[in-house]
């Protein structure tokens, strides 16, 4: 899965992406590239357990894309390179930098920059879709294309809820239409997290951090109140030392693991495990994900040969010790094509090749 950092200058996120990623913030160009790309590793403390109980030499956890994109600016949506780009992320980090605004003008700055980035990606989705309805259009009038057709009014209703300035995200769709509209990548159906960036001066003043609380019409909005600078600087101190100075700030988490379990939740997306004869690895799933896409997540074959599922929830394993209890206890369940996965659950897949 791929996640995008958008901001506007100075705004914070490259040191973001830097923390995110564990690469050199100094060694990356500033404003000069179209986008710098990295990995962020989700470490997994249950997938360290399996490794050990299992006894096997590897364990891959799950690993998010993130591409860090030039500062917005005006008319860079209209660059091919960029847009195609942002077309294809999974997610945004949109990094709202308030650290050097004055108190009583955070909130309002914060709205107006939400507000604009909002306005920029329906505006760019407008665009794709009137072009995407005279292109079909143009192709009807020529020969009679069933699938056109049915997708025509899907695309209209979309075209004409985006003149009215409202994201595609907040449009009631069915599963089907999401499904389709996915595929053209429009950027107002995304899920977004606002990284609030402030001063750690400003960390515990509740009458800051509280103004600074958003409430979103949809699911796919969050926003997270942070000091990016602090949050990297505690990951370059050692684990001891950095929990002492995080006590000074009231922070239970940071760095790239805060984050992490915070993006997790806010693009809906889970964990499941498989133990193999040289490896424990964990993968993610848009949560509601069924046994048979699943398979097909890890291989094709799996998909197309899917016989059964056999599934443990870690909880559950974790507490008799070992498969070969949990086998002699029947705890392994056998699960067909329609199971929905869940957060956590161990699966082996029964296939055909």
């Amino acid at each position: 899965m791929k996640l995008g950092i958008t901001g506007y200058p100075l705004s914070g996120k490259t040191t973001l992406f830097s923390l995110l990623t564990g690469m050199d913030a100094s060694k990356l160009s500033s404003g000069a590239a179209p986008f710098h790309l990295g990995v962020m590793q989700i470490l997994d403390d249950r997938l360290d357990w399996l490794q050990t109980m299992a006894g096997v030499p590897k364990k891959v956890y799950i690993s998010l894309e993130i591409i860090d994109f030039a500062a917005l600016r005006e008319g860079i949506l209209k660059e091919t390179e960029y847009i195609a780009q942002l077309r294809i992320i999974d997610g945004f980090l949109h990094v709202i930098g308030l650290f050097d605004t004055a108190v009583e003008n955070m909130n309002n700055t914060a709205m107006q920059l939400i507000h604009d980035l909002d306005l920029q990606f329906m505006l760019s989705d407008l665009e794709s879709t009137q072009n995407r309805i005279e292109r079909i259009k143009a192709k009807i009038r020529k020969v009679k294309d069933k699938q056109l057709e049915d997708e025509l009014p899907i695309i209209e209703k979309c075209c004409q809820w985006l003149s009215e300035e409202k994201p595609l995200r907040d449009l009631t769709l069915l599963p089907e239409e999401e499904k389709l509209l996915r595929g053209f990548g429009y950027l107002s159906l995304k899920p977004i997290m606002h990284v609030i960036n402030i001063a750690d001066s400003h960390l515990s003043n509740t009458d800051i951090t509280n103004q600074l609380h958003f409430s979103f019409l949809s699911k796919k909005v969050s926003s997270i109140i942070c000091s990016i600078k602090l949050e990297k600087e505690l990951t370059e101190l050692s684990p001891e030392d950095a929990e002492v100075f995080a006590g000074e700030w009231n922070l239970k988490e940071w760095g790239a693991s805060k984050f992490a379990k915070n993006v997790l939740a806010f693009m809906s997306i889970i964990s499941f495990f498989t133990i193999g004869k040289e490896e424990v690895r964990s993968w993610n799933l848009i949560d509601g994900t069924t046994a048979h896409k699943a398979a097909g997540s890890i291989h094709t074959d799996m998909e197309k040969g899917f016989i059964k599922a056999e599934v443990i929830s870690f909880e559950e394993l974790k507490k008799i010790g070992n498969f070969n209890e949990a086998r002699k206890r029947g705890a392994l369940k056998f699960e067909g094509k329609e199971y929905i996965v869940k957060e956590g659950d161990i699966i082996t897949f029964k296939f055909n090749v």
